[in-house]
């Protein structure tokens, strides 16, 4: 079974500043067209399946911060500018009201039919429905939130269906995809916005990776929870304690156990400066201390 985990409350805070997040936009933007080219697979001809493609890329790209700007419904210029380097051809803007006003009437009773068989435990039928109609499905849901919400329903039939081994590669498939497409709404936003799961998101990612083994994707990861929880509540706060902790659990998989040892105890340390002495998790942080300082 593949654990999702949450901390509520911990990481849920808009950044002061999204400047800060290093992202290369070229290849956020290829690589998400990449993942939307596959998801409208099936399409009659080559041309339809690029004009597929590039409407949904622009449209996934654009959700969260077009619902930001309430007085007008253009879509940045930025984003535009982006997909049309990476796939070598013009927008045709005109032509994503009507994709999206046919995808806004034909998903919602495709999506209830998801969760009645869901609920009816037909879960290879589900599956079908959303493997079947993904870029669809993935353009209707309105935020890179909602988006994220409903991939989690699909990795519950990932471990209803599969063995644990695909169930874990597919799982973090989908929440890579979910960090692309929430990492492009900060890219694009004007207001310093970032969508309400990130956190949620990357936290869980981690921990995807550490399960899986993966080090560098795990490390790489750590760094992101660790800058994110500076930005947002600071260095004596519990989401930078979380942060800290993950990075000593990380070094103590990999054999580097000085390492481990010592953010094991900044983490500690910073558990008591959020008046968090005491608690389940500064516990935790004294027995692995424990422990770890006999090895």
């Amino acid at each position: 079974m593949i654990k999702i985990l949450f901390h509520p409350g911990i990481f849920a805070k808009t950044r002061k500043n999204n400047r800060e997040m290093k992202i290369n936009p070229y290849i956020l933007a290829i690589v998400i067209i990449c993942i939307t080219n596959y998801a409208c697979k099936g399409k009659e001809t080559k041309q339809n399946h690029l004009d597929d493609t590039k409407n949904k890329t622009a449209i996934l790209l654009d959700k969260d911060t077009s619902n930001l700007n309430e007085q007008s419904n253009i879509f940045p210029q930025k984003a535009l500018d982006l997909i049309e380097d990476a796939i070598g051809e013009q927008v045709d803007v005109r032509a994503l009201d009507s994709l999206q006003n046919g995808v806004d009437k034909n998903i919602p009773p495709l999506l209830d039919d998801f969760y009645n068989l869901k609920m009816q435990g037909l879960y290879k039928e589900a599956l079908s429905i959303y493997e079947d109609n993904t870029g669809d499905i993935l353009v209707y849901l309105k935020t890179t939130t909602d988006k994220y919400q409903f991939l989690l329903e699909v990795v519950d039939l990932y471990n209803k269906l599969y063995n644990d081994e695909t169930a874990l590669g597919k799982t973090i498939e989908l929440m890579e995809l979910s960090e692309l497409m929430a990492e492009s709404a900060i890219l694009f936003a004007t207001n310093n916005y970032i969508p309400e799961h990130y956190g949620h998101l990357i936290y869980n990612l981690f921990s995807l990776y550490m399960e899986a083994g993966d080090w560098k994707k795990a490390q790489n990861q750590c760094d992101k929870m660790l800058n994110f929880a500076i930005e947002i509540e600071g260095e004596k706060s519990h989401a930078y304690a979380i942060a800290l902790f993950n990075q000593a659990m990380l070094y103590a998989e990999t054999g580097k156990m000085p390492y481990a040892l010592k953010k094991m105890e900044e983490s500690k340390t910073v558990y008591e400066l959020a008046g968090m002495k005491e608690t389940k998790e500064w516990e935790n942080c004294v027995s692995m201390i424990e422990e770890w300082s006999t090895k």
